[in-house]
């Protein structure tokens, strides 16, 4: 499918390369890549819908604009720029974004079975309306950020405890890593612990939870 802007109502569902010649837009429906590639000149203009790219290649020429729901899972998504609209929402399992990252929407770190962290080889950028959510299953399994380039933050980080875990004092997780890190979260919602008490912890290229004794 080529030579003018596909129009998904439906779904795509494929392992094999699908090339669009300029520009792919999304109404509603869903679109899967199981370990084949998406190869777009131009941009591709999520309005609706539900993406999900898994252990696949999306490379576009253009910008990849969010307004639906959308997961990577250890994938790798190459675009210029990527913005994650109001509302939408990117669910990172592992993988790797070429490209710089605007979140104005919700970015979801999920715990991947082999692979934690979403790395942006580029800058992140998250407005006053962005919100990140680290999911945490254990001392050792935790959603990460891994940034090239610079983070920029703001908005809110949401904080969820999953598969029973809870943790304790003297445990500490890394959410994310950067070549640089510039300003803070605005808010942090963190869950309750039965003993201790979180410490976010800022440096010039990490941001770490810890649990500390009260």
């Amino acid at each position: 499918m080529s030579d003018g802007t596909i129009s998904v109502n439906g779904s795509y569902d494929g392992t094999a390369t699908l090339a669009l010649d300029e520009g792919f837009e999304q109404d509603a429906g869903t679109v899967t890549a199981l370990s084949g590639t998406i190869d777009v000149t131009g941009d591709y203009n999520q309005l609706a819908g539900s993406a999900t790219f898994t252990s696949s290649t999306v490379a576009l020429t253009g910008t990849f604009d969010l307004g639906g729901s959308t997961t990577i899972a250890n994938s790798g998504l190459t675009a210029e720029p990527i913005s994650i609209a109001s509302g939408a929402m990117l669910y990172g399992r592992g993988g790797t974004i070429t490209g710089d990252v605007t979140n104005a929407g919700t970015l979801d770190l999920i715990i991947g079975t082999s692979v934690n962290a979403l790395n942006v080889t580029g800058n992140y950028t998250q407005t006053s309306a962005g919100t990140m959510t680290a999911n945490l299953a254990g001392t050792t399994s935790n959603g990460k950020l891994n940034v090239s380039g610079t983070a920029y933050l703001d908005g809110t980080l949401n904080v969820q405890l999953i598969d029973g875990f809870m943790p304790y004092p003297g445990n500490q997780f890394l959410i994310i890593w950067a070549n640089q890190l510039s300003g803070t979260f605005a808010s942090m919602n963190l869950p309750g612990l039965t003993q201790g008490h979180w410490v976010p912890s800022y440096s010039t290229q990490t941001l770490t939870l810890a649990v500390w004794y009260n």
